[in-house]
């Protein structure tokens, strides 16, 4: 957690997105791109879902952000908890209370985007309880429409 206390800002409507980028496509651009237009400043955190692909992915989503002045790409290993669980044991709401509680209280993080999910039951789920927990802390859950 020493790497997110260096990196509080002074920014104002803060906004996070959070994924795995392992194929860094135009649906996952076009996410970042209008988060990034919504938000003041704008956090991408990519997960650590396979670590020998990690440096790659890392490297080419940052470059792909280089465009938006106001956009930080940052590694969620010690950030986030869901990079340490099977997807069996994948708790959402754990993520999430998580997040609020460390993470975005410490960057002013006031608004997590994703995209609407109208037809992926799984997602959809895992959007209704990021909505529940969040909002606990104070950030908005918002759903970007496709």
């Amino acid at each position: 957690m020493q790497d997110i206390d260096k990196e509080q800002t002074k920014h104002k409507n803060v906004g996070a997105v959070v994924g795995d980028f392992e194929y860094l496509t135009e649906k996952r651009c076009r996410l970042i791109e209008k988060a990034a237009q919504i938000s003041g400043f704008l956090y991408v955190f990519i997960t650590e879902n396979k670590k020998e692909k990690f440096a790659d992915e890392f490297n080419s989503l940052s470059e792909q952000c280089r465009k938006y002045s106001k956009v930080r790409v940052m590694p969620s290993a010690c950030f986030t908890i869901s990079d340490e669980k099977p997807a069996h044991n994948f708790s959402p709401a754990a993520d999430a209370r998580f997040f609020g509680r460390e993470i975005a209280s410490r960057l002013n993080i006031e608004k997590r985007y994703v995209y609407e999910e109208l037809r992926d039951t799984f997602e959809g789920r895992r959007n209704e309880g990021l909505r529940d927990v969040l909002w606990d802390y104070g950030i908005a859950l918002v759903e970007i429409s496709r």
